[in-house]
């Protein structure tokens, strides 16, 4: 400041800011060093992602930068900048040189401290308190350090005899009401014999500069206008200079211990009102040869960077620096005759600034310095290759790269060791050069490539020297170059052979990375000894058992095996065959050992596993019963060749008999040795086959019917129809045991050449075994025939030939009294075809319902006669019947009743029938049933509509209001059951359908019901599995027809189907080919003949 400005003395000086606790005791923790950074780091092409520039410090000849994320640069002439990198990652926020201690001290976050004499070489000191920010220091006149931090928190860094004893000691200081604690110290300055600190609320404090334990702070007051964001000292006039950080200056006279802070004065105009606008101070210096006071700041963008003078501190002359980042710091050195400052901020700005003539001038400075940042191959690499492409990079476009800049020395740098290195080309940014030897290097042997400092960028700043190193690899690889057993032709090589290899250099890790094969180097791993080392990289291991007779062994070593050098091995195999020390051994092969059922013509096939001799009928025996048994002729032994041999006995096997084959130890083989066959015997079972048809209900000339067979063992049937039947498919047949196989067959429609009825009989033969049967069916003389139940109508029955109905006649059965039986729900022919069942029933009430009725057919009128109510059935809400054989050949009759369904199940007339079951009654020899009982209880509780049983006989299928039912009939000894043992056919099948059916070759079932309320179609297909009885792949079937909704029954002819619909008659329809949904929309048309009325349809079914 000016010389008009008073001098006080003033005892000491020290500024901190305000601590949080009161009167608390000094606290002495020493300062340990956390790491000593060693003077020349290792070479690191990685920076910090954001380096903004926080401080700058000169001392030593050295100018100092620090910053963000670690940022240090140092420079010895302002122009040229170098980093110096991997000294911490923690933002550096502010540096001091002292020079008592001949250091750069600088201080940042998480207690953040460190020392440095060159920039280069660092120590940091212990983080005291890793939450505290430390945001400013400075150098009191003994030498130690005061620094501030966050939080009003203020320490002394004490000097010790050396680095190694210095400590930091947190301070206590003056608290005063108007002082807020709490506020961060964001500014420290000493001068004179006072130091003085400012904090983030504009308050400030003084003290003696070096009596920290006196307790003499004086409050020096609070400027107006916020947070103080410097303050520097001007030592030629004793004052202190404070910025606030929203632009205005105040000067303190430090020779006046009185002296109050004068009101501040904006750097950009004088009166009131906002100073900047857009931007932040940020620090203040002093120019030493001008005098000129000079304060920067920024904004958060690069338009509102400033510089601005005064030489009074009242008048000051602001100008705007485009293109800049904030500048953060401003510090000024030299003396009065030369000084100059520099300004560093965000981005790494940094500007040299200068006062001459009372005019200021600024020069932004390019801090950026040409650095080696890549090396290929890495520094201190090994097992580099010998013939290496070589690669630098550098930070900056550089020039002067040439064979006298970038030298390459075998192993060190020498006169007489230098190795050739071809041009070396940059790339098209000269920022990148490859190059490489111009000869072959040598294995193991490092090499130094030295670059110079002769090398600059295009500003002409040079490189600072710099060497690689690099250590070539040994790149020969191993190799096997012999190896005992070795292969001859001869077999002789021993079961238990001593195993040699030998290697052309040392190897390791032979133990576990050479095996033996069996058979090919990738065939079954064979157990070793584990290998032992010989003379001359030898190794020897024995197999740990015997090897196999004339059996190829290969030795492989892997390419895991490797040097000294870590050289892969070549990987190597060599193979040889053991001697023939095998027994030739027989195994037969027609018939298999132990088989069962074999054929009875069969011959008997032997194959041995090698050449042999001395097969004959002395050696190779038959015998039946027991391997000393009955002796069976052949007709002599024939060589096959591939070493198999056929006896042909002279007669056929018995049925069901059982043979041994001997063969002794006279049979040898043909080696020299002449190993002898062990003695062997095999043996067999003669067929027992045998087939099992079904009986089969009397047809009509023009129906179908199916053969059901069942065979012991399973075979191809053949099956010889009578020139009048004609079979769907082959009439060859796969049979498997346990599985129905079956045959569907059409009779012919014209059968005037014969008398009806007549039996009609069909030859079956099992292809294999010869094994034969016989089945047989009547072909009734009743016409085949349509049958339609009705509610309204009784009976209405139609002939059916191949293109539709003729001939319809409508009855109303009576009984034997003359009364009517009743609605009818639904029909069935007997087995013998001479009578029909009726199953009559009624809505609503079950007082009215009969039962079941027997009654016959006029053949010639279709008239329904002689109605005879069956037994232990009256009273009974009849649905359905159906007929089925049991395994012992007893004919049952199962029926539904529906009784209970409007009334309540107790305390009526319904309770007493049980409501909802199933029925089943014994068929006598008139067709009459008998013995009928309940074979589900009422825990069966399902509403049953309609039945149909398997086409094994052996299970029935039961439509209910849940879901189709499958119930097996017998227990597995073929005894009869009670049906309490059923499961759900398939979980895609709708519930409350009113019929259901099989289709002719009983894959499918089809469903039907009322399209407007129970299922959303009202017929739909699902696909049966003949096994399993299982039901899926459901689907609609009406394909595209309308009109039909209340759907009861369906019945196939062997050109059409016919369909009943409760609400609108009977109908002819066709299917797609596949059988499962009508063929198109309009594939149905309503029949109508004469006075048949077709309505109240209950069921269809079709007789033949």
């Amino acid at each position: 400041m000016k010389s008009n400005k008073s001098l006080i003395k003033v005892l000491s000086l020290l500024s901190l800011l305000l601590l949080s606790a009161c009167n608390q005791q000094d606290k002495q923790q020493d300062m340990v060093q956390q790491s000593q950074v060693v003077a020349q780091r290792s070479f690191s092409s990685s920076a910090p992602l954001v380096q903004n520039f926080s401080d700058v410090a000169y001392g030593n000849g050295i100018y100092l930068a620090v910053g963000s994320n670690g940022t240090i640069y140092t420079s010895n002439n302002t122009q040229h900048w170098y980093e110096q990198s991997d000294v911490t990652k923690s933002n550096i926020n502010a540096v001091v040189f002292n020079k008592v201690r001949k250091l750069f001290y600088a201080v940042g976050d998480n207690g953040l401290v460190l020392s440095s004499a060159d920039g280069v070489s660092w120590k940091i000191y212990q983080e005291l308190l890793p939450s505290v920010r430390l945001n400013s220091i400075a150098v009191l006149a003994n030498g130690n350090e005061v620094i501030g931090g966050d939080g009003g928190n203020i320490f002394e860094l004490i000097l010790g005899a050396d680095s190694s004893s210095d400590k930091i000691i947190s301070r206590e200081f003056y608290n005063d009401k108007v002082v807020d604690s709490s506020s961060s110290v964001t500014a420290v300055a000493v001068g004179g014999s006072y130091m003085l600190a400012g904090n983030s609320v504009g308050l400030t404090d003084a003290k003696a500069n070096d009596l920290f334990e006196a307790d003499n702070w004086t409050y020096q007051g609070k400027l107006d206008g916020g947070a103080i964001a410097d303050i520097s000292f001007e030592a030629d006039n004793d004052y202190f200079n404070a910025l606030l950080k929203d632009g205005r200056v105040s000067s303190l006279d430090a020779r006046k211990q009185t002296a109050k802070w004068p009101r501040a004065v904006c750097v950009v105009h004088k009166g009131d009102g906002d100073c900047l606008v857009g931007a932040t101070a940020t620090s203040i210096s002093t120019d030493i040869s001008s005098e000129h006071m000079i304060v920067v700041g920024g904004g958060s963008d690069d338009k509102h960077t400033f510089i601005s003078n005064s030489t009074n501190s009242n008048t000051w002359n602001k100008q705007d620096i485009s293109d800049t980042s904030k500048l953060n710091k401003i510090r000024c050195f030299g003396d009065s005759q030369n000084s100059q400052c520099l300004a560093v901020g965000d981005n790494k700005a940094l500007i040299i600034v200068k006062v001459q003539g009372g005019k200021l001038s600024w020069t932004k400075v390019n801090i950026t310095a040409p650095a080696v940042t890549s090396f290929v191959p890495a520094d201190g690499s090994t097992r580099v290759d010998l013939t290496p492409l070589m690669e630098l990079g550098f930070n900056l476009p550089v020039k002067n790269v040439t064979n006298k800049s970038v030298v390459m020395y075998e192993d060190h740098v020498g006169v007489n060791n230098q190795v050739e290195l071809n041009t070396l080309t940059p790339s098209s940014t000269n920022d990148q050069y490859t190059f490489a030897p111009t000869h072959k290097l040598k294995e193991l042997t490092k090499y130094v490539l030295v670059i110079e400092s002769s090398i600059v960028d295009y500003a002409d700043m040079p490189i600072r020297a710099k060497s690689f190193s690099f250590t070539t690899g040994d790149f020969t690889a191993p190799q096997v170059v012999m190896v005992n057993p070795k292969d001859d032709n001869e077999h002789s090589i021993s079961l238990a052979p001593n195993v040699e290899l030998k290697f052309s250099k040392p190897v390791l890790n032979v133990a576990h990375n050479i095996s033996l094969h069996q058979g090919s180097e990738t065939g079954e791993v064979v157990a070793i000894s584990e290998p032992t080392e010989q003379d001359d990289n030898g190794y020897v291991f024995h197999p740990s058992n015997d090897l196999k007779s004339l059996t190829k062994y290969c030795l492989v070593a892997t390419d895991k095996i490797v040097d000294n050098y870590d050289n892969k091995l070549v990987p190597y195999s060599a193979c040889f065959t053991t001697g023939d020390y095998i027994a030739p051994v027989a195994t037969l092969v027609n018939p298999l050992n132990n088989s069962e059922n074999v054929n009875l013509f069969s011959s008997i096939e032997i194959e041995f596993s090698k050449p042999v001799t001395n097969v004959t009928d002395a050696t190779v025996v038959i015998h039946k019963d027991s391997e000393n048994g009955t002796i069976v002729p052949t007709k002599g032994i024939t060589e096959k060749g591939n070493n198999i041999f056929m006896i042909k006995p002279s007669s056929k096997f018995a049925q069901g008999g059982k043979y041994y084959i001997v063969l002794n130890d006279e049979i040898t083989d043909e080696t020299k040795n002449k190993n002898k066959l062990r003695n062997t015997v095999f043996n067999f079972t003669a067929s027992k086959q045998a087939v099992k048809v079904d009986p089969l209900a009397p047809t009509a000339a023009g129906g179908t019917f199916v053969l059901n067979m069942h065979v012991d063992m399973s075979e191809e049937l053949d099956v010889t129809l009578p020139s009048y039947f004609t079979a769907k498919t082959s009439t060859r047949v796969n049979c498997i045991k346990d599985l129905v196989c079956q045959l569907q067959v059409y009779v012919d429609s014209n059968m005037s050449g014969y008398k009806l009825p007549m039996d009609a009989t069909m030859n079956i033969k099992g292809v294999d075994t010869e094994v034969e049967a016989v089945a047989s069916i009547t072909i009734s003389d009743m016409p085949t025939m349509a049958v339609f139940s009705s509610r309204g109508n009784g009976v209405e029955i139609c002939k059916v030939t191949d293109s539709g109905l003729s001939g319809c006649k409508t009855s109303q059965p009576l009984d034997a009294t003359g009364k009517s039986i009743g609605e009818v729900f639904g029909s069935k022919i007997s087995s013998s075809g001479k009578h029909i069942y009726l199953m009559t029933g009624v809505h609503g009430s079950t007082s009215m319902a009969r039962g079941v009725y027997k009654c016959s057919v006029n053949k010639s009128t279709f008239a329904v006669e002689n109605c005879q109510q069956q037994a232990n059935t009256e009273g009974y809400n009849t649905r359905s019947i159906v007929l089925a054989l049991s395994p012992d050949e007893v004919e049952y009759a199962y029926f539904n009743h529906m009784n209970c369904i409007n009334e309540p199940k107790s305390g009526s007339t319904c309770d007493a029938k049980g409501g909802q079951r199933i029925m089943r009654c014994t068929v006598a020899g008139d067709e009459s049933l008998t013995n009928c009982k309940a074979v589900t209880s009422n825990g069966f509780n399902k509403l049953i509509e309609r039945m149909v049983v398997s086409d094994s006989g052996r299970n029935l299928y039961v439509n209910t209001n849940i879901g189709v039912q499958v119930c097996s009939l017998y227990l597995p000894d073929g005894s009869v059951r009670d049906i309490i043992s059923c499961k759900v056919a398939g979980s895609y099948v709708p519930s409350s359908k009113w019929g259901v059916t099989m289709g002719l070759d009983n894959s499918v079932m089809y469903f039907l019901g009322d399209g407007r309320k129970d299922i959303k179609e009202a017929m739909f297909s699902c696909a049966r599995n003949k096994d399993t009885y299982a039901l899926s792949d459901c689907k609609s079937g009406m394909g595209g027809v309308t009109g039909l909704s209340g759907l009861t029954g369906l019945a196939f002819a062997k050109n059409y189907v016919l369909i009943t619909d409760w609400t609108n008659g009977a109908y002819q329809c066709t299917l797609t080919s596949d059988k499962r949904s009508f063929a198109s929309s309009s594939s149905c048309k309503k029949i109508t003949d004469g006075p048949v009325q077709f309505k109240d349809l209950e069921a269809v079914d079709i007789f033949q």
